[in-house]
Parts: C-alpha cells; structure tokens; sequence
C-alpha cells in the first residue's frame, strides 16, 4: 500500500492511486499544464550491454545509446565483460528489465561475472541500477560504446535465491501491491515468482503455468492484469501467443487466478521484451526477428509494427509505471519540494 512509502496516507488508498495524487500534486503545484504524449522508453540490449532511451517510439522513434553498462566491483567501476566471448549474440546474459515508480532499475544477469584481481558475481544475480535521480532528473548518462568510462553503474542486489540453473526471462512491479514479480524458464514449463528486490529472495507463486512453453517477458497493466509473452506457442509450436494472468491478492502473497491466451500473433516473431505504457494504456513489445518495435493487441490477434529503433535484441524494454511516464519524487525529496513551492506562494502574496 502506498501509506508504507508516504506516512499519512490512507491505508486504504491503492499504489499506483497514491503514486498518481501525490505527482499530479506536485506538478500541479510546479505549475505543470501537460506532459509529453508519450512516456520515454528504456531497456538493454544483450547483443551489446548496452543501455537505451527511446523517446516518441510509435512516430519516428529518437534513440539514445548510452553505452555499456558497468558494474560496481567492491568500489572499482568497471565496464560489463562479455559473459560468452564464443557467441556474438550474447554479451551480458541479462535477460530481463524492468523499473519502479521511483525510477531504478531492476535487471537480472542469468551467466556468472568475474573479474581478474576483483570480484565475482553468480550466475542468476540481481542488479540495480538508478536511472533517475531523487529530483526526476536523470541519473544516467550517455557514454561511448566501449569502456562505459565508469558511467551507468549498475549494483547488485545479491545472488537470486532457489532458482538453480533456470533462467529468469522477465521481471515486473505489479501495480497493485508493489511486489516484483519474475518468470523463471524451468524446462519446457514456466514457474512465476516474487523476488524481494533488497535481499533477492524468491518466492514461488505458481509452477508449470497453464498452456504455456517459453514464457519470454512478463508485464502488468495499470489494472494489475500480467501479460505474459510465449515464444512457442501455438499450433506449430513456435508462434508467439500472448497470455495473460489474473491474481488473487486477498493473501500476503499473490495467488494465480487464471490464465488464458489473448493474442496468437501467428508466426515466430521472436518477441522477448514487453513494455506497459501507461499513459496510452498500450502494451510495446520488442522483435528480434524483424528488430523493431510492435503495439501489440491485447483483445484480439495481431499487432502494429512501429518500426526498428537500431538495436537487434532488446531483451528488456519498460516505462515507468506512472500515468505520466515520469518517476514518483522521493518522500524527502517531494515533502522538500512542495515546502519550497508554499514558501514562494507565501512570498509572492506578501
């Protein structure tokens, strides 16, 4: 509940309701009219490591490469390594992306990291990374390709907890109760889990999940309903279908309701990536095979494709979870904000 992050609000008041008041307040205050008519869109790229900003995605898409990640080392920055030097479609292994309301990113890196002389890094580890400052400005910053020059460090948050040598394909803030969720590829079944994203404990929500096979992303909408993207579905085994999930959130933990297919695409489209945005109220995926762009819909089959954005294997794409595409301010920070505004309207009046 959003009473947990801001003192003094209604135990009763959902997240993402809290989230909207207490921006809509600030920036009505700040004198805000409107925001732009698309939420900005970021995700890494595993072919590269790279990180990357995506601004007006469905018209013609302005792409920000802001190079390799690095990763904080026991306070020595360095650049990500590539994880399988033998496969060119394959640098870091991190396979999944998603960020909070407050802008940090989560991401989870599914192969080992070592480093001669530093540290290591297990396999199915998870990472932060803040892509947004206390303030709203962004904390990131764009980079050459090669060295990352101790830009755009990522932290890790620990080794995943009881998920073996199972890859986590896709990870997602639910909406509803602020729990990440995460999709773990166990054979030809897939298992849904909530991960803590301070100690990286896994809980296991569901096993085996209904009807599905390669589950490659996963995705809240504003309403809490999971999207979930099959890239071996269907009749021949490999179309991409999309499912979606209902949860009972009547207990501490969230509990599958149902499941049930949305979209078969119709072919293998390769897609590994989703995106809610939700300001448009639009579901964004990624295709690896034709590397652009898709609107998927999510009452019928098919989908719009929006074109390339540069980058071949965008694993993880997202917005921030917000009716405006922006981060929700700092408690500190907002309370701090807002004080300053009251104190100038003061001043303006006398």
């Amino acid at each position: 509940m959003f009473s947990k992050i801001v003192p003094g609000f209604s135990r009763q008041l959902p997240w993402r309701t809290g989230c909207s008041l207490v921006l809509g307040s600030l920036l009505s205050l700040m004198g805000a009219t409107a925001f732009a008519d698309l939420p900005i869109m970021w995700g890494t790229d595993e072919d590269t490591g790279h990180l990357v900003k995506v601004e007006h995605y469905n018209s013609t898409p302005v792409v920000t490469d802001y190079g390799r990640l690095s990763i904080n080392d026991g306070g020595t920055i360095r650049p990500l390594p590539d994880t399988d030097p033998d496969d060119s479609d394959e640098f870091t292994d991190i396979e999944s992306f998603t960020l909070s309301h407050r802008g940090i990113a989560y991401m989870v890196g599914n192969s080992p990291i070592g480093f001669d002389g530093g540290g290591t890094f297990s396999s199915h580890h998870l990472y932060s990374l803040r892509i947004f400052n206390f303030d709203g400005t962004e904390a990131v910053h764009q980079d050459d390709a090669a060295a990352s020059g101790g830009y755009n460090v990522i932290e890790s948050v620990g080794a995943l907890s009881d998920v073996d040598d199972d890859p986590i394909n896709g990870l997602d803030f639910d909406p509803i109760s602020g729990l990440l969720f995460g999709v773990i590829e166990n054979g030809s079944r897939d298992d849904l889990v909530v991960i803590d994203p301070v100690t990286a404990v896994v809980t296991e929500i569901a096993t085996s999940l209904d009807g599905t096979d390669d589950i490659e992303d996963i995705q809240f909408d504003d309403q809490g309903n999971l999207y979930l993207i099959d890239d071996d579905g269907g009749e021949s085994g490999n179309d991409d279908i999309l499912h979606r999930a209902t949860f009972d959130r009547s207990g501490t933990v969230p509990a599958l309701q149902s499941i049930e297919v949305l979209n078969n695409t119709g072919d293998d489209h390769r897609i590994e990536a989703l995106g809610w945005d939700f300001q448009n109220h639009k579901l964004i995926a990624f295709s690896d095979e034709s590397n652009s762009l898709f609107d998927l819909n999510t009452d019928s089959d098919g989908f719009t494709d929006l074109g390339g954005v540069g980058f071949n294997d965008m694993e993880g794409i997202d917005f921030v979870p917000t009716p405006t595409g922006l981060p929700v301010p700092e408690p500190a920070t907002m309370l701090l904000a807002l004080l300053g505004l009251a104190v100038m309207a003061v001043a303006r009046k006398r």
